[in-house]
């Protein structure tokens, strides 16, 4: 009982900013007819429970409190809430889970999601990859440098080598935009079949903008990064267990950027620190193994999936990127439309220009619609709402079909 009038004390601050404290307004009674013994008696029986209750409400506001605790759970040795965090992050997908993504959808999109499942062999989890979107994004921001970006790192680690992957951080040190404080940032690279020397990359960026600096109400409040950030992380956990069952010829590396989008100021600060830094890295001190091909996945959960060829994907891995529309329009999946629409600067520019990887970039860069008038990119709009299972298992469904035809 203690645990739970707690808990619904607790009213969670700005997510991103886990540390500001937390003033309560106290209301004073206007008449003041309680005895002097009467007062003694409050306060002798009360203290105890308030000094409970408010060291309890210090603790939750250290860091953002994800939603644990039971009575048992007093008698034991208080468990770091960086180590709550990533339990919740990795906690097995219950009934529950799975039925409040389900519920998101429509009838209709429920029908077609199955009808795009039957399409593979692969039991793709996109319903799994919907539930890991809602938690990462209840952590908050993901801003390169940040708890909730070392707590997501952490989790994403334990969560691989768990699966049998092999995995390897990648850090290197840059002045903040900001503050110019030294500022550690961290690839993550996740290998099945280490040893091969042939190999191909599937990545995304890990991180989310430190501001929704689109946003038309608030261009300096924070965002969640549902789909911008979130949504390819989430299936590249839904695709690994499936990476498996393809063929032996290949080696396989998925990658996770960090600080695609470590910008504060748009004309002064850069994009894509951490791809270039794997580019370069790839350059300087030549792994034993070689790319063959790569594929980068950007903002794909989009409810409205419309998947144009992006230009520089063309300009610079033309055969690879056909060669995955193709493989849509065999599979009968539309929303990979062989038409050339955006150019867009992502993570690919690197991996392509620098590092020589022909790499294609699968990018829904018309969020939420081509004929909306909004756009949630960069806004407070991009929440967990916005993304759909049925995009994300059109997606991977091409990707594993076109990855086990390039692994044999």
């Amino acid at each position: 009982m203690l645990q739970r009038f707690i808990d619904d004390l607790v009213v969670r601050g700005n997510r991103a900013q886990p540390n500001v404290a937390f003033h309560r307004r106290r209301c004073w009674p206007t008449r003041l007819r309680r005895s002097l013994a009467s007062c003694l008696v409050v306060a002798i029986f009360a203290c105890p429970f308030v000094g409970v209750v408010f060291s309890n409400l210090s603790l939750a506001f250290a860091q953002d409190n994800p939603p644990v605790s039971s009575q048992e759970d007093e008698a034991k040795p208080p468990v770091p809430l960086d180590k709550q965090w990533e339990d919740y992050l990795l906690s097995p997908i219950s009934a529950a889970d799975r039925q409040w993504a389900l519920d998101a959808m429509t009838d209709a999109e429920r029908t077609e999601m199955a009808v795009v499942l039957k399409k593979t062999n692969f039991q793709l989890d996109t319903i799994a990859a919907q539930v890991y979107i809602k938690r990462i994004c209840e952590m908050g921001p993901r801003i390169s440098g940040t708890k909730p970006m070392e707590v997501q790192r952490s989790a994403l680690k334990r969560y691989f080598r768990e699966l049998g992957f092999s995995v390897a951080t990648q850090s290197f040190d840059v002045p903040h935009p900001e503050t110019r404080a030294n500022t550690t940032l961290v690839n993550l690279i996740v290998q099945l079949h280490p040893e091969r020397k042939h190999r191909i990359l599937i990545c995304c960026h890990y991180d989310t903008r430190p501001f929704a600096d689109r946003d038309p109400v608030n261009p300096r409040s924070l965002m969640d990064g549902a789909n911008d950030g979130a949504s390819g992380v989430a299936l590249l956990m839904v695709l690994a267990p499936h990476l498996k069952e393809l063929g032996p010829r290949l080696g396989i590396d998925l990658v996770f950027f960090d600080a695609e989008e470590l910008i504060y100021v748009r004309e002064r600060d850069k994009l894509f620190l951490g791809s270039i830094h794997f580019a370069e890295q790839y350059v300087r001190s030549p792994p034993e193994h070689r790319y063959r091909a790569g594929v980068l996945i950007d903002m794909i959960a989009d409810r409205t999936l419309e998947l144009y060829y992006e230009k520089n994907s063309l300009k610079y891995a033309g055969p690879l990127t056909k060669q995955i529309w193709l493989k849509a329009q065999k599979l009968g999946i539309k929303d990979f439309v062989a038409k050339e629409k955006h150019e867009v600067r992502d993570d690919h520019i690197p991996l392509n220009e620098i590092a020589k990887i022909p790499t294609t970039d699968l990018i829904d860069f018309d969020y939420p619609s081509m004929t909306s008038k909004e756009s949630y990119w960069h806004t407070q709009k991009d929440t967990v709402d916005k993304c759909s299972p049925l995009s994300m298992a059109k997606v991977g469904v091409v990707i594993l079909e076109w990855a086990k035809d390039y692994v044999k």
